[in-house]
């Protein structure tokens, strides 16, 4: 056991760092769970407020119209008792304004009208120069077309406009390919370039339970510690919850407006997406041992890919090590995870007979290296390297062990 954890620890430093960022990007600002639910409302309301004008202008004027008028976008403005969607094209001496959709927040429908002073304000030009920068600025290749959600930056009085990837395809939904840009107060000057993904992210709706996607969507975030307004947008636009988790190793739902930390123990849909979640994570190997002519046992350079918390899920589940070489046994598993508290179904791989090693690496680089065993019938956890265990580790893995005990007692 003792050169297997001296392998991991040399293997640890063999582990590939995070992908470097875009130089011209910048990381993505954590704004705090309030911030990012207000966010999210109000970009899922402006986006509401720019199809249903959009729907309103083909149904009077007409797409022919609207293409001869040349416009290329619009603005909302926000006032006590409406906002207005306030469309706009080039003009002889720039940017103007040629058709309003006014939307009164006691109730009614829209009202359409051709706005008298064609010239933008000071403010709706800035407003409507940041979108246009963010558009030029922001990378593209995720959608079939990108829509812009324009708000003030909270305490600033900066832009902050998100350029998303949109489709025309009623089955697809998108939660990558957004990016997140601070525009300058004037409207001139990209101050923040954050993409919200690594990655462009789409689903089928009719892969998760039919044309309404009433299934749930379960997706890796690995450039923030928290879900962003994006999700909330999402969730809100699709109708659907998600299962987020962060480059922490959280797992979190997000339903609608609502954030909440979900755990690999919590019952039905949630704990089994916090189990995918860390699945997604987690990497796996079988160290294996040869035994010489003259009766010892070396360890064998071949290591084995296996999977664990996805193998284990099902209720009958059986650890198993397929492809096992001629001459080697099995000797440990050992995992890298996010999470070094061992997971639900941990206890299987010990029912297989082979003891099971875990391991973590921060993105600094610390590594923690645990093995979770049984004496005397027992389950135990021991870390052997590595910052010592917090309070609130301490109690998940002894809530952790004193589920796993009757499972691990029945099964042996």
């Amino acid at each position: 056991m003792r050169k297997i954890l001296a392998v991991l620890a040399a293997l640890f430093l063999c582990v590939g760092g995070a992908v470097g960022d875009d130089p011209k990007t910048d990381p993505v600002r954590e704004l705090g769970l309030d911030t990012i639910v207000s966010l999210g409302q109000q970009m899922y309301a402006q986006d509401q407020l720019a199809w249903k004008a959009t729907d309103v202008a083909l149904a009077e004027k007409g797409e022919a119209w609207l293409r001869a008028e040349k416009g290329h976008g619009w603005i909302v403005d926000a006032y006590p008792d409406r906002d207005v969607v306030r469309f706009v094209r080039d003009g002889d001496q720039g940017p103007q304004l040629f058709y309003d959709v006014t939307f009164s927040r006691g109730g009614g429908g829209p009202v359409s009208s051709l706005p008298e002073q064609l010239s933008l304000s000071s403010l709706e030009l800035a407003q409507y120069r940041a979108r246009i920068l963010a558009l030029a600025t922001a990378k593209k290749g995720c959608g079939e077309s990108y829509n812009t959600v324009v708000l003030r930056e909270p305490g600033t009085a900066n832009w902050l406009v998100w350029v998303m990837a949109a489709t025309t395809d009623p089955d697809l939904i998108i939660l990558g390919g957004h990016t997140r840009l601070t525009i300058s107060a004037d409207g001139t000057r990209v101050l923040r370039n954050e993409p919200l993904s690594k990655a462009c992210i789409q689903f089928s709706r009719k892969a998760m339970g039919g044309p309404t996607g009433n299934g749930r969507i379960v997706q890796r975030h690995v450039v923030s510690r928290t879900p962003v307004e994006t999700h909330v947008f999402a969730s809100l636009s699709y109708r659907m919850p998600l299962y987020i988790g962060t480059s922490d190793g959280k797992a979190w739902l997000i339903d609608g407006t609502a954030l909440s930390v979900v755990g690999m123990d919590d019952p039905d849909m949630d704990g089994f997406a916090a189990r995918e979640l860390e699945a997604l994570n987690e990497t796996c190997e079988a160290f294996v041992k040869r035994r010489a002519p003259d009766g010892t046992d070396t360890l064998d350079p071949a290591r084995l890919p296996v999977k664990v918390i996805e193998t284990t899920e099902a209720k009958d589940a059986v650890f198993k090590v397929a492809s096992v070489p001629p001459g080697t046994t099995v000797s440990a598993v050992w995992c890298l995870r996010s999470d070094i508290v061992p997971a639900p179904n941990d206890y299987k791989v010990l029912l297989a007979g082979f003891p099971l090693l875990i391991g973590t690496k921060s993105p600094a680089g610390d590594v923690r290296l645990g093995s979770l065993g049984a004496t005397g019938g027992r389950l135990e956890f021991k870390l052997s390297k590595g910052e010592p265990m917090t309070v609130d580790e301490q109690k998940r893995l002894q809530r952790r062990l004193d589920l796993m005990q009757p499972l691990f007692d029945k099964g042996r």
